[in-house]
């Protein structure tokens, strides 16, 4: 069977509906938002200009680190000599080097796998990591391309603004743990889109292949398709 992954991300890609409406946070609370691609992101649901929009490179969201990492309340350096970026927040420092994979954390190395870039004339750094290391949640919604960055355990907001079928053929022969994996990611897609159906067609995988070779050219095939074997 295809990567349960991989299928939760076909699953919300296909949907061709965006978010627009930022979340309201509590004051006590900072909640930032940023898509992909757009200068406009939000602070706590105001909406601020960005001088360079987030990336996505190599399957890793990379964000320019001085507006995230000071919105967040942590101080940002640059040594240009070294091309090194340090974010400093209570008692954790963290070192990054332009185009390096290797990070200071309190003077540890760690590796990471997309380095700090200079997009646009400014720094990016990749948000899960240097966020989490600062102590701080992040999300992302696959939709709307877009990723929440939070000093609070905050769950992916219910969105029903996103309407539609997506279909979905799995071949006969699933295994129960298969199965159950696939019910789960469906059920956990389906309570963050609620209005979102997702038509199961079970399709005998020995002629999986050709219905779908014979269906997809006239606009007949799944979004989806999901055999029980690699």
């Amino acid at each position: 069977m295809r990567r349960t992954l991989a299928a939760l991300l076909a699953l919300v890609i296909l949907i061709p509906a965006l978010l627009t409406t930022p979340i309201l946070a509590a004051d006590a609370n900072k909640l930032l938002e940023l898509y992909i691609g757009s200068s406009t992101a939000y602070d706590n649901a105001a909406a601020v200009g960005l001088d360079s929009p987030p990336v996505i490179q190599s399957g890793r969201t990379l964000v320019p680190v001085r507006f995230v990492s000071e919105r967040m309340g942590a101080t940002v350096g640059w040594d240009g000599a070294k091309r090194q970026v340090s974010i400093k927040l209570g008692t954790k420092t963290i070192i990054l080097t332009i185009d390096s994979n290797k990070v200071l954390v309190n003077g540890q190395t760690v590796t990471i796998d997309v380095p700090a870039k200079i997009i646009n004339s400014r720094t990016m750094v990749p948000v899960r990591f240097v966020s989490e290391q600062l102590g701080f949640k992040v999300k992302w919604d696959p939709v709307s391309s877009r990723v929440l960055i939070s000093n609070f355990d905050m769950a992916m907001p219910v969105n029903t603004s996103v309407k539609g079928t997506v279909t979905l053929w799995h071949g006969w022969g699933l295994g129960t743990a298969e199965a159950n994996a696939l019910d789960y990611i469906i059920e956990e897609f389906q309570k963050v889109y609620p209005n979102v159906i997702v038509d199961q067609v079970p399709v005998d995988f020995n002629n999986l292949q050709n219905k779908f070779l014979t269906a997809a050219p006239v606009g007949q095939g799944p979004d989806i398709v999901i055999g029980p074997h690699d």
